[in-house]
């Protein structure tokens, strides 16, 4: 038989079709291995974040703290009291102070409580339940309390109570009596508080879930967060 020119036979179609399969699958595992890479990446990006928000956050919030300003509760809860300002008291009188008042914002009766302080160590904490201002001598405020100050108070200082949790698969800050709210994702198996040594107040140990990162970024971190008031050896 004269095959026609231009004609192809059998096998060298089965050829091709092996070629172009050969090529497709080999495409098809280019672009599986971009996106396994890109997911990786991704995940990488997440779990750094997440270090860095818990750094900065709490890094930022203890760093002046010292040791009565935080109460641990075991390895998942961490109560603290973080001074937003302070003064000396100028007047009082009933449920009402008046200091010359410094700091970092204006308290807010909405979260913030202030502790009092007398001459011999002798303190008190009441809830801020109004903020006006012109007191002693134009240069203070003045605040109303939740109730009637016993003390004979020298300085005040305004603080806001909350506390860090370390459940759910993230890192969670509450204010007061309100819910919890994440400051993380919720993708670590373990969270815990740890307390520092030297410069480190605090470790915050995290371990990532399996199931929620890619692969070979699973490995445990530990995250030291300094103090300037480390806790005596």
């Amino acid at each position: 038989m004269t095959r026609r020119a231009g004609a192809v036979s059998v096998s060298e179609l089965v050829l091709v079709f092996w070629v172009f399969a050969l090529i497709l699958i080999a495409l098809a595992e280019f672009v599986a291995g971009q996106g396994r890479l890109a997911r990786r990446q991704r995940d990488l990006v997440r779990l750094r974040e997440a270090h860095r928000t818990i750094e900065i956050i709490l890094g930022n919030e203890l760093r002046d703290l010292t040791g009565g300003d935080i109460i641990r509760g075991g390895g998942e809860a961490l109560a603290i009291r973080a001074p937003r300002g302070s003064g000396p008291v100028c007047a009082a009188d009933g449920s009402s102070v008046s200091l010359r008042y410094s700091g970092s914002r204006r308290p807010a009766p909405e979260k913030d409580s202030v502790l009092l302080l007398a001459a011999g160590g002798a303190t008190e904490i009441r809830a801020v339940a109004a903020v006006s201002g012109a007191a002693c001598a134009q240069g203070g405020l003045t605040l109303s309390l939740d109730h009637a100050v016993a003390l004979r108070t020298r300085f005040a200082v305004v603080f806001e109570p909350g506390s860090y949790h370390a459940s759910g698969g993230a890192i969670r800050y509450r204010l007061g009596r309100a819910g919890r709210q994440p400051l993380t994702e919720a993708f670590f198996a373990r969270t815990a508080f740890a307390p520092g040594s030297g410069a480190a107040g605090l470790l915050v140990h995290l371990e990532p879930h399996p199931d929620s990162l890619s692969h070979r970024i699973h490995s445990p971190a530990t995250l030291p967060i300094p103090s300037r008031n480390p806790p005596p050896r």
